[in-house]
């Protein structure tokens, strides 16, 4: 289990979710870019998909939510706040609105 929680704890995740966290709340995809630079995006997507990775996790019982809540909940919740539009629009873009609204698809 260690390993896996490592495997999410790489440089370059750490450094992007020291970038996300330095957004505003509430940041759309022009602050994004305005604060973080040309690749804050990139940092935004890593972050998303790590945080997707291990929802996924969850879901198939690899990991239980409190050990996630446990190593991350902080940096879950506070990347969420910075960009919740941003998630939005990853989603539509992705055509995965379902996983915004609860559904299966």
């Amino acid at each position: 289990m260690l390993e896996l929680v490592k495997s999410f704890q790489s440089p370059a995740f750490t450094s992007a979710l020291r970038r996300v966290l330095s957004l505003p709340d509430g940041a759309d995809a022009k602050k994004i870019g305005e604060v973080l630079g040309p690749d804050g995006e990139d940092a935004v997507y890593m972050v998303s998909l790590t945080w997707e990775s291990l929802g996924l996790l969850v879901f198939r019982r690899e990991v239980t939510l409190e050990l996630v809540g446990d190593f991350f909940s902080g940096p879950i919740v506070a990347s969420w706040r910075s960009y919740p539009a941003t998630s939005q629009n990853c989603a539509e873009m992705l055509n995965e609105t379902h996983i915004l609204n609860g559904s299966n698809g």
